[in-house]
């Protein structure tokens, strides 16, 4: 998919790993992006943005940001990871197809914020949860802090399962980041 990215507005980067890790829990990289991005969004004063299980951040059910990360591994292990990040910064308006999903952090806030001082928030927050995450390579750490965040909680949304499409209600994740749902009274 496309994203829209006028020069001098936004932010667009990427985070190069090479933990020393199984490749099993490379998706991580994600979630913990998406807890540093919303907690950097917080100390910007946009306090009501919340993570869209996995890879968004929303605002008014609105995009402000998204996630991809990819990894390169071979039988020995990981050779990178890349966390690619795209953030609405100073964005004041948007094409037609997209603006009824898609908002920034200045037509949020009002604030033209500083891209410098918000990428540098980012990334000490990411390696803040990175640090926390080596210790137990699971989500255990920071399960708390991305739940905190997470904007789907207690919300019908709409599972896209390979056996099935299905509605449930979003309860949270486990240690292992996977969405937790309540789907007719089970757990899944």
């Amino acid at each position: 998919r496309g994203w829209y990215s006028p020069f001098g507005k936004g932010l667009w980067f990427s985070l190069i790993l090479r933990p020393d890790f199984p490749p099993a829990e490379a998706p991580k990289c994600t979630l913990m992006a998406a807890v540093a991005l919303t907690k950097a969004f917080h100390k910007m004063g946009l306090t009501d943005a919340g993570i869209k299980w996995p890879n968004d951040i929303v605002v008014n059910s609105k995009k402000i940001c998204g996630i991809l990360t990819e990894m390169s591994s071979d039988i020995d292990g990981i050779k990178y990871i890349i966390s690619g990040v795209g953030i609405n910064v100073n964005n004041d308006e948007f094409p037609a197809d997209i603006a009824n999903t898609a908002s920034s952090l200045l037509i949020e806030t009002g604030i033209v914020m500083d891209r410098a001082r918000l990428i540098a928030s980012v990334i000490y927050h990411f390696y803040e949860n990175f640090d926390i995450f080596l210790q137990t390579e699971d989500m255990t750490s920071i399960k708390a802090k991305y739940e905190s965040h997470l904007a789907n909680v207690g919300r019908k949304v709409r599972i896209l399962d390979p056996k099935g499409e299905y509605n449930a209600t979003a309860l949270g994740i486990d240690k292992t980041g996977a969405l937790l749902v309540n789907a007719d009274g089970k757990v899944k």
